[in-house]
């Protein structure tokens, strides 16, 4: 088995990736320039960011699986479908890293940790600074995926108020008009993608003061070029595209342990977790696709049963939670769904329930209002049972 890791990096982490697999396997890391020689004999890519398209596919003759991170957009997943290589990514693997970067931006922000940090080293010990508590902040979550909900839940525990939304057309999409919208104060957090951002409208905002400031881990260019003035610019918090591996080192353990069962998965004749196609014209486990989202411990609150068929999908169910409106919950759920390549998935509602974590440890099931239609309960305990095995589900009477 020859696994090959496109990526530049220090030999101590090429040392602490190889270690995640069986050591049989042959683990080779090499940089872009260096792809074309290493993959001939390949059995598996992990591209980390290098472009797989039909020509460097041809020279792939025994690749079984190309295993990506989060995304997935430098991969030509057609081309792989029609040469029968399985393509997933590791969506949600990092979620929880990267939402308390976020929070490390917002806490840094809001509490002037840098400026506080660099006064005191010059010598100072009081200075005007204008910081807040987070409490009843408004906090806008744009894409409520795996980190987008993670974010959301950690805004709660500040007692934020969680504004969330879902758009599949990311291209630019915070740009001179939506700065003009925000408040004068605002902070704007960017760790997903750099070309979401409209990068000049983003410096003429932070430079006019339109905004009040701004957290970025990711660039429309990276390595960030030295001459961007975005690293002279005194309102805004940098990192270097790390927010989902946070060490030096951009090692993150878990993920790599990820790859490795995936890859065990396709040697069993298995479909990996989180496929992004289906190479052999069989039916793709639900669970492999679309993992349940299930309430948290401790969170009271409204949740819609849907179904998903269709193209590849032959049923499962999701559990969403939160203050939205569950049409607009029902609607995010379809375009995640048509994200993942299912262009022609139907999404079905079942009916709305009220779930209450009571405190002697046991979880009520409550119908809907009429406002949510009907609800099956006994489909919904059955959903929560297997998230909380250990638990006594039982039914409201009203």
């Amino acid at each position: 088995m020859k696994v090959v890791i496109v990526r530049e990096t220090p030999e101590k982490t090429k040392n602490m990736m190889a270690a995640q697999f069986p050591k049989e396997w042959k683990i080779i890391t090499v940089g872009t320039e260096e792809l074309t020689r290493a993959i001939g004999d390949a059995d598996v890519i992990i591209p980390e960011g290098a472009v797989i398209d039909h020509p460097v596919l041809e020279k792939m003759k025994k690749l079984k699986l190309i295993q990506t991170g989060a995304g997935y957009d430098n991969v030509d997943i057609k081309a792989c479908t029609e040469r029968g290589i399985w393509v997933a990514n590791a969506a949600g693997i990092n979620a929880r890293a990267v939402a308390e970067h976020v929070f490390a931006f917002i806490l840094a922000w809001y509490k002037n940790i840098v400026a506080l940090d660099g006064a005191l080293k010059s010598g100072e010990f009081s200075m005007d600074y204008a910081g807040s508590e987070l409490t009843q902040k408004a906090i806008g979550v744009v894409g409520l995926g795996n980190i987008g909900r993670d974010v959301a839940r950690l805004a709660g525990a500040f007692n934020m108020n969680v504004l969330g939304a879902l758009n599949s057309q990311t291209h630019h999409m915070i740009g001179k008009k939506e700065f003009e919208l925000m408040k004068q104060d605002a902070f704007f957090i960017n760790t997903c993608r750099g070309a979401v951002v409209d990068e000049p409208a983003l410096i003429e905002a932070l430079r006019q003061s339109r905004i009040g400031g701004a957290g970025l881990d990711v660039f429309e260019t990276e390595p960030l070029p030295e001459e961007s003035p975005l690293r002279k610019l005194d309102n805004v918090i940098l990192s270097p595209h790390n927010a989902g591996e946070p060490d030096g080192l951009f090692f993150h353990k878990k993920r790599f342990q990820f790859f490795a069962d995936n890859i065990f998965r396709v040697l069993k004749g298995k479909p990996p977790r989180n496929a992004l196609n289906d190479p052999g014209g069989q039916s793709i486990e639900p669970d492999s696709q679309i993992s349940p989202v299930i309430l948290p411990e401790g969170y009271n609150g409204k949740i819609l049963l849907v179904s998903v068929s269709g193209n590849g999908i032959k049923k499962t169910v999701i559990l969403r939670s939160g203050d939205l409106w569950h049409r607009e919950i029902l609607r995010n759920t379809e375009v995640e769904i048509k994200n993942l390549g299912f262009e022609n998935a139907l999404v079905h509602e079942l009916g709305g329930a009220l779930v209450r974590f009571e405190p002697d440890g046991t979880i009520t099931i409550y119908g809907a209002s009429q406002e949510f239609g009907a609800c099956d309960k006994e489909f919904a305990a059955e959903m929560v049972r297997k998230a909380f095995p250990e638990r006594t589900v039982k039914f409201s009477p009203a």
